[in-house]
C-alpha cells in the first residue's frame, strides 16, 4: 500500500476511534462570534497617530479590529515601503505579538476608509496595545490603550498536530479531518453564490473549501490595478471579508489559494500578457520565470502577501495557505 494511501486510512480510522474529538469541533463552531462593528476612529492632529478599540468589547477566539488614525497620507498606502504601520499587543502573562496594518477602503461609504489592524484574541484577561508608523521621513507610535478579553470556548486555529505530525488539529486539541470541496470562483453574485454554496456544504457533512485569489475573482492585482497597488480591487477585498466571516459563522475552514496558474502562462489559454508583472505592462519582468527571481518582482509579491496576512491572517477559518494551483503547468 503506499504512502498517501495509508496516511489517509490512518486518519479516518483515528477520526472514527475519536467521535467526541470530532463532535467537539463541530459543537464549538456552533456558537459564532458576534458581528464585528467597524471601529470608529480617534481624531488626531497633523502627523499624531492613534489606536481605537472597537465599540462592542473583545471576546476571546473572536475578530478583534482596530482602527489606527494618522495625520500623514501615503501615495500609495498599499506599500509598506512608503508607510509601513503595525499593531503591538502585550497579551496576559508578557508575551508581545505584533501584526502588519492595512489599508482598507469601504467600496460604498468612503467614511469608513483608513487603516486597520485585525487579530484574534487567543486568551482571555487584560491586554495592552498601541501603534507604530515608519515612513522614508520618520517614525511614530501612539499611546497605548488597555483593554480586557472576556473568555468564550471555542476551537481555535487549525495547526499540525503536537503529538501527531501528520495529522491536524484545532488549538482545543480536538481531530481536524478537513472534506470539502473546491469553490474557486464565482459566476454571477459572489455573496449569494458563495452563501448557498457553503450552506450545502455544511448540510452534507463539509467542513473545507478551497477559495482562489485568481485576477477573475479575489485577486488584489490585475492589468487594472497595476503593479502594487489594490484601490481598484476593494471591492473584491470587501466581498472575501464577507465570504470569510460567512464561513467562520458555519465553522467551515477555508485553504486559500493565492496564485492561479494561466496568470503566468504565455502559452495557449494563459493570461501572461494581461499581467501586471509583464514588463509590456509596465511590470519587472520579461517572461514568467523572473517571477521567482527578480528582486524587485520578489518584494512586489511580498508586499501583496502582507497585505492578505494583515487583513485575512487573523481568521480560524483559514487552515491553509496554497501559493500556487497548478504551478507545474508553468515554466516556473
Amino acid at each position: 500500500m503506499s504512502g498517501w494511501r495509508r496516511a489517509l486510512l490512518g486518519a479516518c480510522a483515528w477520526a472514527l476511534a475519536m467521535p467526541s474529538a470530532a463532535h467537539g469541533a463541530t459543537d464549538a463552531a456552533a456558537s459564532p462570534c458576534p458581528p464585528s462593528a467597524p471601529p470608529a476612529a480617534a481624531p488626531v492632529g497633523n502627523a499624531a497617530l492613534a489606536l481605537s478599540l472597537p465599540p462592542t468589547p473583545p471576546q476571546q477566539w473572536c475578530r478583534l479590529e482596530l482602527a489606527l488614525t494618522w495625520g500623514v497620507s501615503a501615495r500609495n498606502p498599499y506599500d509598506p515601503a512608503e508607510a509601513d504601520l503595525r499593531a503591538h499587543f502585550v497579551m496576559p502573562g508578557g508575551r508581545a505579538v505584533t501584526v502588519p496594518a492595512f489599508w482598507y477602503e469601504h467600496p460604498q461609504d468612503a467614511r469608513l476608509n483608513g487603516w486597520r489592524a485585525r487579530f484574534t484574541p487567543t486568551v482571555a484577561g487584560q491586554w495592552r496595545a498601541w501603534a507604530t508608523a515608519v515612513t522614508p521621513s520618520g517614525k511614530w507610535r501612539s499611546r497605548e490603550v488597555a483593554f480586557r478579553v472576556a473568555p468564550r470556548r471555542d476551537r481555535g486555529f487549525a495547526r499540525v498536530h503536537p503529538h501527531h505530525p501528520r495529522y491536524l488539529a484545532f488549538d482545543d486539541g480536538s481531530f481536524f479531518f478537513p472534506i470539502g470541496v473546491n469553490l474557486a470562483w464565482w459566476r454571477d453574485d459572489a455573496l449569494g453564490e458563495y452563501e448557498r454554496r457553503l450552506d450545502a456544504l455544511r448540510a452534507n457533512g463539509g467542513n473545507a473549501t478551497r477559495i482562489w485569489m485568481a485576477p477573475w475573482s479575489f485577486g488584489l492585482e490585475w492589468h487594472d490595478t497595476g503593479l502594487g497597488h489594490y484601490g481598484n480591487r476593494q471591492l473584491q477585498a470587501h466581498w472575501l471579508d464577507r465570504v470569510i466571516e460567512m464561513a467562520e459563522q458555519r465553522g467551515i475552514t477555508i485553504m486559500l489559494t493565492l496564485l492561479a496558474d494561466l496568470e503566468f502562462r504565455a502559452e495557449g489559454a494563459g493570461l501572461w500578457a494581461d499581467n501586471p508583472y509583464n514588463r509590456r505592462n509596465g511590470g519587472p519582468i520579461a517572461e514568467p520565470p523572473q517571477f521567482v527571481t527578480h528582486p524587485e518582482a520578489r518584494r512586489r509579491f511580498a508586499q501583496r502577501l502582507r497585505y492578505i496576512a494583515a487583513r485575512w491572517g487573523y481568521s480560524p477559518a483559514i487552515f491553509a495557505w496554497e501559493y500556487w494551483n497548478e504551478v507545474e503547468s508553468t515554466r516556473i
